[in-house]
């Protein structure tokens, strides 16, 4: 950018005087924007060597399963331990001397934050084994803040530099603990091949809210349309257990501490005997401090599991309280939109600037009618191709078709009268509009010292 400020507009479009104060803040904040958009993140991308186990196959660096490890507790070293212990292939280490076919990676991550001893305790417990990876460089961590991302984003660009072959990269912290096996997890994931698990929210409408404004509204739509959404389980499969399923949450966490407060609960022996019968993958809370008797269960019901290839204890396979009702795990999956199917893979260029709308004329029978070229346009593309794009079109099947079975006489009619009380109501809230919008920029204007625009409202 050569540095030349901007023209400012209100929200109604009207350009504000450059030498306004508010001109000038927002000019300021707008060039301190676009210096930082050249300055992306740095990922700080590990070399992942030596990888004894991946390294081995003999088809080239491969390995099954990727567990992100991230350790900043100072009992990191005794849920990871187990973690590893649990999750690994039968005999990969035995196979490591001779080429094995098939092993998994674990890539700890130790906060920067985190003390001296308990990193090193959690070196010491696991470094000696050639399917663990320690990140050479470490990040300080800010729970539920971008750096955890980071940390993630950090460890896919290293996988992918390394040219590691893998199925599945599982992130997990040290408060988690699972509840399956290697095996149990390779057939749950082999009759659900290039799934993703992820819990998916959406927000819900609030009519409260005001318009939103142009700024407001960008790229955003691109993550509800990627192709993405249809591999999704949209269940985090995951056992947590929340305090308000068991009475006044304020009370628990008053009791076990201000730390805890607002999160799950931290399972204690019998909580965790409950999570060892669910169907979920893997567990949390788990606090060594808080509760020790969870992990001392958690040996003996694990130790019983291994021996006996899961026999002894008798628990549901995964997902098997969603089956019944959703045999492909599909429900639920984030709503198809019109432009699914049109670019993807990329992000759209940015938009031209709106312009002020104006209402089309009215046909006879009142319906709005468009231009015959813009109803072409506004026609998604995956609609009029058919295939698997065309089902997912929202606007494919909005409306019923007439057809000799279905007349759409009273249909039509109940359409257009509709369309023209809409058009009707649509100027006049316009007008309604505009006169506020006039008002508030006078009053705008009037507070930074700029001369109000007259605008005659017609």
């Amino acid at each position: 950018m050569d540095g030349s400020p901007f023209q400012v507009h209100d929200y109604t479009g009207h350009p504000l005087d450059p030498n306004a104060s508010l001109s000038r803040l927002c000019n300021s904040a707008a060039q301190r924007r676009l210096r930082r958009q050249s300055q992306l993140p740095e990922f700080f991308i590990d070399p992942l060597s030596p990888l004894p186990l991946a390294d081995a196959v003999r088809s080239g660096p491969a390995v099954r399963y990727v567990y992100l490890l991230l350790a900043s507790r100072p009992y990191a070293h005794e849920t990871i331990n187990r973690n590893v212990h649990a999750l690994q292939v039968p005999g990969a280490l035995e196979a490591a001397s001779r080429g094995s076919r098939e092993s998994n990676l674990f890539l700890v991550h130790i906060d920067a934050k985190m003390e001296a001893g308990a990193a090193e305790a959690l070196r010491t417990a696991v470094s000696s084994r050639p399917d663990v990876y320690f990140v050479r460089r470490r990040r300080h961590v800010v729970w539920a803040g971008w750096s955890m991302m980071l940390v993630l984003l950090d460890a896919i660009h290293s996988l992918l530099r390394r040219l590691l072959r893998f199925e599945y990269l599982i992130n997990l912290g040290d408060a988690d603990l699972t509840v399956r096996t290697h095996g149990e997890i390779a057939s749950f994931f082999g009759a659900f091949p290039g799934r993703s698990i992820l819990s998916v929210v959406e927000s819900k409408r609030d009519p409260r809210r005001y318009k939103m404004h142009a700024g407001f509204r960008g790229y955003c739509w691109v993550a509800i349309n990627s192709p993405m959404r249809r591999t999704v389980i949209p269940s985090h499969l995951r056992f947590i257990e929340w305090p308000q399923m068991h009475g006044d949450a304020n009370k628990y966490w008053a009791t076990v501490g201000p730390q805890f407060h607002g999160g799950p609960m931290v399972l204690n022996a019998s909580l965790a005997k409950k999570a060892f019968r669910s169907s979920s993958m893997f567990a949390r809370k788990f606090d060594v401090a808080l509760y020790p008797d969870a992990l001392a269960a958690w040996d003996r019901w694990m130790a019983a599991k291994l021996l006996s290839r899961g026999a002894a204890t008798a628990q549901p396979p995964i997902a098997s309280h969603l089956l019944p009702g959703d045999p492909t795990l599909s429900k639920g999956l984030p709503p198809p939109t019109e432009h699914e199917t049109d670019a993807p893979l990329a992000a759209p260029p940015p938009e031209p600037e709106e312009e002020e709308e104006v209402t089309p004329p009215l046909s006879p029978r009142g319906a709005a009618r468009s231009p015959p070229g813009q109803q072409a346009a506004d026609r998604p593309a995956a609609a009029a191709a058919g295939g698997e794009g065309a089902a997912d079109s929202e606007l494919a099947t909005r409306l019923p078709r007439s057809g000799p079975d279905q007349p759409a006489r009273w249909g039509g009619a109940w359409l257009a009268a509709a369309l023209g009380v809409a058009a009707v109501a649509a100027v006049f809230c316009r007008r309604r509009s505009a006169q506020l919008a006039q008002l508030r920029a006078a009053k705008v204007a009037r507070a930074f010292g700029a001369q109000p625009r007259s605008t005659k409202i017609v």
